[in-house]
């Protein structure tokens, strides 16, 4: 049986901790676990409350040096030899199962697997299952993230659907506020002057751009400058086509819709904020426009950068509602029965689809 162990960094996180430990616990062979030095809570005291008695990991003091530094030293902390797996997880974390076998279904041969991170409604996609024989490293001054250091080609295991994550958005880091983005925004800006990795020097531009966004209106002028920075620079598709819809989101200029299409045609949302424009607006040609559009995706995309799952429906609804607009019964009838056959689509909604059949006769 492949054996898991849990790495974790905390901070003032006493009122979440044994949420998170509990839902792991069952599944744990190993941890090791960084206490912030700057903690002012009880946090340390409750995790080794929680642990007392178990020899199978650690607890230690973490100087602070940002939040990749933090990951890292429980990486540099950890023996490796305790376990096959780590996995990562936030005290305002906790890990959902849908298969309890789910430490039968993975191998020692993959380097790492991708697991899906809910909440509020949104879902990230993060390779937080990490083999201890391989080397990561967590990198990035903000935002940061974990990346394959070793000279081989690594060994990805996909997604495993038989775990996930959900985020509850309540832990005692960071307090969240336009203050914040504002001091990111600063960070990012002096990293500017001695970053030479392309790949960081596109990361930080995208978070550069997105922490303006997030810092208020005062800020909006520099977001759009960064945004449109960071779509000529190349690389990840995914952080492009988010800057296209962080700038229709600030502008409300249609082109950045379509600019968004054509750079990651198989993700709904653009679609659905483009069907949803031209119907408040009356504008038939741009729906007629959005339409021809929607009609080439055969299936869209479930993984990527920011995604809404609910969007895999609404877009579908909308465009039920452009065909009515535009007097196309036959399809918005066809559009409408499938959406009630679908279980994402929620029983409120199936409430109105289904009063909405009467106007496609």
């Amino acid at each position: 049986m492949v054996k898991i162990g849990l790495l974790m960094t905390l901070y003032n996180e006493e009122a979440n901790i044994h949420r998170c430990l509990d839902s792991i616990s069952p599944y744990l062979d190993y941890f090791c676990i960084g206490v912030d030095e700057k903690t002012t809570d009880n946090t340390k005291q409750k995790v080794l409350d929680y642990f007392e008695g178990n020899t199978r990991g650690k607890v230690f003091d973490s100087p602070w040096n940002g939040f990749a530094d933090a990951r890292n030293q429980c990486l540099d902390q950890a023996d490796s030899s305790a376990c096959d797996f780590y996995l990562y997880l936030d005290a305002d974390h906790t890990l959902q199962v849908a298969d309890n076998e789910w430490t039968s279904k993975i191998s020692t041969d993959m380097d790492a697997y991708t697991i899906a991170v809910n909440g509020g409604s949104m879902t990230h996609w993060l390779p937080w299952l990490i083999n201890t024989q391989t080397p990561y490293r967590w990198r990035s001054v903000l935002h940061e993230f974990i990346a394959y250091s070793g000279d081989a080609t690594e060994q990805s295991g996909g997604v495993l659907d038989t775990i996930s994550i959900y985020h509850h958005y309540d832990g005692g880091g960071r307090a969240k506020g336009e203050g914040l983005y504002a001091r990111d925004r600063d960070t990012f800006l002096s990293e500017f002057t001695t970053e030479m990795d392309p790949f960081l020097i596109q990361r930080y531009t995208f978070y550069l751009a997105q922490s303006c966004k997030d810092a208020g209106k005062p800020y909006w002028l520099d977001a759009i400058r960064y945004y449109k920075m960071r779509t000529v620079m190349g690389g990840w598709e995914e952080e492009i086509y988010e800057s296209w819809m962080a700038l229709w989101e600030i502008t409300t200029e249609v082109e950045h819709l379509y600019k968004a299409i054509e750079t990651v045609k198989e993700r709904p949302d653009a679609y659905f904020k483009l069907l949803q424009h031209g119907k408040s607006l009356g504008n038939w040609k741009l729906l007629r426009k959005a339409l021809g559009l929607y009609e080439q995706v055969e299936e869209w995309n479930t993984i990527g950068l920011f995604m809404h799952p609910q969007y895999n429906w609404m877009v579908d609804d909308a465009a039920a509602m452009a065909y009515y607009e535009l007097e196309d019964m036959d399809k918005a009838l066809e559009l409408t029965k499938s959406l009630l056959e679908r279980d994402d689509v929620p029983e409120g909604e199936k409430t109105r689809l289904k009063n909405n059949l009467p106007w496609f006769d």
